[in-house]
């Protein structure tokens, strides 16, 4: 067998290995995904910068927590906020908006969550939010 050939082979072998590997890592990081401290990404589409966000808990329990997020989400921004949010039981996670006219809206961001896990994305535009969750 040629030099060239050996070496065809050798970077094909090894150029397969690569992207199975990647396939491997990128598959367990989407299979593990619902199990990670809950994480939301608000992405802003209204006309007018969100100035506050609140997220919580709500359920049967008196010990729910609740996190501020004070930074500006302009429009047409994106954020990702990680709350920091402590709970026994079953509930589920909201969060309130104030906008920049003053205007405050609410959604329920998780609609299920005993472990305060997984991940959601909202998106507020000026006439609904939409909330895609993937959440436990």
């Amino acid at each position: 067998m040629s030099k060239q050939i050996r070496y065809l082979l050798i970077f094909i072998a090894t150029a397969l290995t690569v992207t199975f590997l990647t396939f491997i890592v990128i598959e367990a990081k989407n299979l593990l995904e619902p199990f990670r401290s809950f994480t939301v990404t608000i992405v802003n589409e209204s006309d007018a910068d969100i100035v506050s966000v609140e997220t919580g808990i709500r359920s049967g329990s008196p010990d729910n927590s609740k996190h501020s997020y004070e930074k500006i989400i302009a429009t047409g921004a994106t954020a990702k906020i990680k709350p920091k949010l402590t709970f026994t039981g079953e509930g589920v996670i909201y969060q309130k908006f104030v906008d920049s006219n003053g205007r405050s809206r609410e959604t329920i961001a998780c609609g299920y969550t005993e472990y305060v896990s997984g991940h959601s994305t909202v998106t507020i535009r000026n006439d609904k939010i939409e909330v895609e969750q993937d959440c436990m």
